[in-house]
């Protein structure tokens, strides 16, 4: 089964709190030849962080950025919470339904996120089969409109989790 793969790299990172191996995540989730995108922006210090873009890139993955915007000043210092992701979600939504409409018959979302949910309405009548790989934060919207949900429990981490 032709099966794309998109992944809220903000989303992951929050909730396994290990080094996830992609490739692995890769075939647990679609195979081998499933193609696999992956969403979000970049830090100013970014520099481990672009390393690790570039690896994914190297394995195949399509790497998506967004930008960060500061939305007022911080409430105080070494506050962050001001600075919010801008187009990534577009940007999954607008492949998610791409990908339907080229064939794609399984579409994976791993984000918690409802602002993908008119997307995947869209795939869904596009006829893909859409799964949701989840922790417990998602949103219920989002819960509510997949075909099929996964858990991210511990068993499933330590599938997809990173040997060091």
């Amino acid at each position: 089964m032709r099966t794309a793969i998109f992944i809220d790299g903000g989303y992951l990172q929050k909730v396994v709190p290990t080094k996830v191996d992609y490739q692995a995540l890769r075939r647990e989730l679609g195979g081998e030849q499933a193609r696999m995108f992956f969403y979000d922006c970049l830090p100013e210090e970014a520099n481990g962080k672009r390393d690790f873009l570039h690896a994914l890139k190297c394995m195949g993955v399509t790497v998506r950025l967004g930008e960060l915007e500061e939305i007022g000043p911080p409430k105080y210092f070494g506050d962050h919470s001001n600075i919010v992701q801008k187009g990534v979600d577009v940007q999954m939504a607008l492949d998610v339904v791409e990908a339907a409409q080229q064939g794609m018959e399984r579409i994976v979302v791993i984000t918690g996120d409802a602002d993908l949910v008119p997307a995947i309405l869209k795939a869904r009548d596009l006829m893909a089969w859409v799964v949701l790989v989840h922790n417990t934060f998602v949103a219920k919207s989002l819960w509510a409109c997949v075909d099929e949900r996964v858990q991210m429990d511990w068993v499933w981490q330590k599938k997809v989790e990173r040997q060091q």
